[in-house]
């Protein structure tokens, strides 16, 4: 079975289509939060919740099973 390849923000994660989707139904009812640093003779971080945007979107595509098992084999890539 194909996995299912997530990208939220700056990651990637792979599911099974069945985990996959429901991870999407959950996050398509969140709420963005978002945080911007003050200092304080500023007054302070501010801090703001707000609905999602259609521009907001998680990013999916399907792993084949072959490249699935080529990378798994590969593992954690060393640092350089």
């Amino acid at each position: 079975m194909a996995k299912v390849l997530i990208s939220i923000g700056y990651k990637k994660y792979i599911l099974d289509t069945e985990e996959a989707i429901r991870v999407t139904d959950i996050l398509s009812s969140a709420e963005i939060y978002e945080s911007k640093y003050r200092s304080q003779e500023d007054g302070g971080s501010l801090h703001y919740v707000y609905p999602q945007s259609d521009g907001d979107m998680i990013s999916l595509s399907i792993l084949s099973d072959n490249l699935y098992r080529c990378a798994k084999l590969a593992g954690k890539p060393e640092k350089t």
